[in-house]
């Protein structure tokens, strides 16, 4: 009889195999090991910590930064994370990095994620467009009543704002519903079709403060754009598409001759741009030649799923979350507060179509090219998402291939009452969009497929939530997918700035951030009791919350009265194509 006995691969294989084999083996194999003896932890934790934590098994490592040398890829990933909760800050090895990735992973795969949440009301005024600069943490928006307004991402305080086209006849005014677009300090709206660029960090401006740098005219009516890698592209209805070189000056532009009917989405990623061409779905260009890399045709792909909502989504809203939402506009952004288990409905998606209905007659709108991969994901009026796992692959095979390339996930809602399509948001293996009155969010696995519900907890969970809490609807103007965070317009109750006795309540369009790291992360003071009731002296000066909330209520079902009569102050905007890019 023979005994038999463990070997210990450090002792009996080199450190090249050994480190080799832990490049691919899981978080919780690794774990295990550091707790098995002290030579194990030694060589993980101290000898070759980078090494081990730095392999994209680990750390998940965009397309673009996996080339990078190991600590400029930690610079890189670390520069490029868009944290509300501010995770990233202060990481200073793979080691952190890597926990830090799995703390928001473990987040975000719970059936009902714990969440909280801030509110930004920016003025008395809807909002139309925000983009987010995680940098500089600052929040940069457009207005349905015009103007631009920057905003303290952490406060909430408003830092600098550019006045309404309706205010002022000056030349620095912006005009209601203007589209904006934003990159690394760049901001860009339309004023008719003419395109400004501001900057911020000119000269002696002050935080949060921009200068207009230069203005792009391309001579024609302009149906969107969209500013990214240092690049605006712009497209017209008339077959005209434009690339404009910012790290130029003035910008260079290249004209692209495209086919007519564009209606006004795009998206663009190093070296190509795609452009939605609704009924033909969407059309793609290379950025320097002008170039047709090929097209995209949903409607031949055959392999569909179908997302249904939970009942129990709109039972969870009413008059507490209207209360919810009006003690948040009281208090800073950051951190953020409330914490709920209410907020995310579990969503199951399910194999085949929605509907019995055809795709081929459908309109598609939105488009976006993922920046972490080579995916795209595009969206119609109907509701339909149509996900393509490799738009390199797709256009080199041809759009009678496109099968094989790509999936249809529709929703048992009719889409976005916006027409041509709604909005999107697309990142880290998730896809944001609006349908009726519901935001959903789909979890795609790590080839970016859509996940069937199965009953599997150890796969990501997909969400629904609602996009108001108070009077009609109104569509989602705009919305972003973050690290830990999700942002989108919000239809609520907004409080009358300015008016002290907090009895004039009016519908509108705030920000609403939801967040959902972990209680241990954010500040204390944000996780206790005594976070969900503010002090008194930031509230309207009502006798209790009881008050409060009827007094808030109904005020606003006169302001809502009042609306039926005269739909000028919040109206639906149905865009058409005006305001640009991505539309």
């Amino acid at each position: 009889m023979t005994s038999s006995h463990s070997i210990n691969p450090l002792t009996v294989l080199p450190p090249e195999l050994v480190l080799r084999v832990l490049e691919y083996t899981p978080i919780s194999d690794l774990a295990s090991l550091l707790a098995t003896s002290r030579a194990w932890y030694h060589f993980i934790d101290n000898e070759h910590t980078d090494t081990i934590y730095s392999s994209p098994s680990k750390t998940s490592q965009p397309r673009q930064i996996s080339q990078l040398p190991t600590k400029a890829r930690a610079n890189a990933l670390c520069a490029r994370a868009a944290s509300f909760s501010k995770l990233f800050d202060g990481v200073s090895s793979w080691k952190q990095l890597c926990e830090r990735q799995q703390m928001i992973k473990k987040a975000w795969a719970r059936p009902r994620p714990l969440t909280r949440q801030s509110v930004l009301q920016v003025k008395n005024s809807a909002v139309w467009r925000f983009k987010t600069d995680f940098k500089r943490r600052l929040i940069i928006s457009t207005s349905h009543d015009g103007g631009l307004h920057v905003s303290d991402m952490d406060t909430g305080h408003l830092l600098w704002e550019l006045p309404s086209s309706l205010l002022t006849s000056e030349d620095d005014s912006v005009e209601p519903h203007a589209h904006l677009e934003y990159d690394d300090g760049t901001a860009a709206f339309n004023k008719g079709d003419v395109i400004e660029l501001w900057r911020a960090d000119v000269g002696n401006t002050a935080r949060g403060e921009f200068r207009r740098v230069t203005t792009l005219d391309p001579g024609c009516q302009i149906r969107g754009f969209q500013l990214s890698y240092n690049t605006l592209c712009a497209v017209s209805a008339d077959g005209l598409g434009f690339v404009y070189d910012l790290s130029q000056a003035p910008p260079s532009v290249t004209r692209l001759e495209i086919e007519k009917g564009a209606i006004g989405h795009l998206d663009q990623n190093e070296d190509m741009v795609v452009f939605s061409m609704g009924w033909q779905g969407y059309h793609a260009y290379d950025k320097k030649t002008g170039v047709c890399l090929g097209r995209l045709e949903p409607w031949r792909c055959t392999e569909k799923y179908h997302a249904v909502e939970s009942p129990t989504l709109h039972d969870t809203f009413g008059r507490l979350e209207v209360f919810a939402i009006y003690q948040c506009m009281t208090r800073p952004l950051y951190p953020p507060m409330a914490p709920r288990e209410h907020r995310l409905s579990p969503v199951r998606v399910n194999t085949g179509p929605a509907y019995e209905t055809d795709t081929y007659d459908d309109l598609w709108g939105a488009g976006m090219l993922d920046r972490g991969s080579d995916m795209f994901v595009g969206y119609s009026g109907s509701g339909c998402i149509f996900i393509c796992q490799n738009i390199r692959t797709a256009l080199e095979s041809g759009a009678e291939n496109l099968a094989s390339h790509g999936q249809l996930l529709e929703s048992k809602r009719r889409g976005s009452s916006l027409s041509l399509g709604g909005w999107l948001a697309v990142k880290n293996h998730r896809v944001m969009f609006e349908a009726g009155e519901t935001m959903f969010i789909i979890a795609l696995d790590g080839d970016n497929r859509v996940i069937v519900t199965d009953g599997d907890q150890s796969k990501p969970t997909s969400f629904a939530t609602r996009t108001s809490c108070a009077g009609e609807p109104q569509p989602v103007s705009y919305m972003e997918l973050c690290d830990d965070a999700f942002m989108a317009t919000y239809t609520t109750l907004g409080l009358r700035k300015g008016d002290r006795d907090g009895a004039r309540g009016f519908p509108t369009k705030v920000i609403r951030m939801i967040s959902i790291v972990p209680p241990y992360v954010v500040d204390d003071s944000a996780t206790s009791n005594s976070a969900l009731i503010p002090p008194s002296h930031s509230l309207p000066h009502v006798g209790d919350t009881e008050d409060i909330l009827t007094t808030a209520m109904l005020a606003f079902e006169d302001v809502d009265r009042e609306e039926d009569r005269d739909e000028g102050h919040m109206r639906c905007v149905d865009s058409g194509g005006r305001n640009g890019g991505g539309e």
